[in-house]
């Protein structure tokens, strides 16, 4: 189960087995295994290296949660788009702390928007 899942979040990033393995940290033969199902239950730390190389939280890489639905960015001004998806491209917990230290540093963001992405993000992890 965890082999299908990690196969098919890589699809969905273009990635491979080599590139997972090298951004996850993780020996490529033991994400192999892994995908194969010759490893069923991998450790929790590898399984946390491989989620945030994926981008999605342990529970979605597990199949015990569903991802969040995508946001409409279509009436975001361009540079608010480039913004939001660099934002999105780090795991969970680096997005909470960048919402954090945004919230902390400009006084005319509504916090209430803040709020929301941290709730969301911490939905992630």
């Amino acid at each position: 189960m965890i082999g299908r899942k990690v196969l098919e979040l890589m699809a969905k990033k273009g990635m491979k087995q080599i590139d997972l393995a090298k951004k996850a940290g993780i020996d490529q033969s033991r994400l192999s295994q892994i995908i194969r199902g010759v490893n069923k239950q991998p450790r929790m730390a590898t399984l946390e290296k491989l989620a945030d190389a994926l981008g999605v939280s342990v529970d979605e890489l597990l199949g015990k949660k569903q991802p969040e639905p995508e946001i409409d960015l279509s009436d975001l001004h361009p540079k608010a788009k480039e913004i939001y998806e660099l934002i999105m491209s780090y795991p969970p917990q680096t997005r909470i702390r960048i919402y954090k230290e945004i919230a902390q540093r400009l006084d005319f963001i509504d916090h209430n928007l803040i709020k929301e992405l941290i709730r969301q993000a911490g939905k992630s992890i």
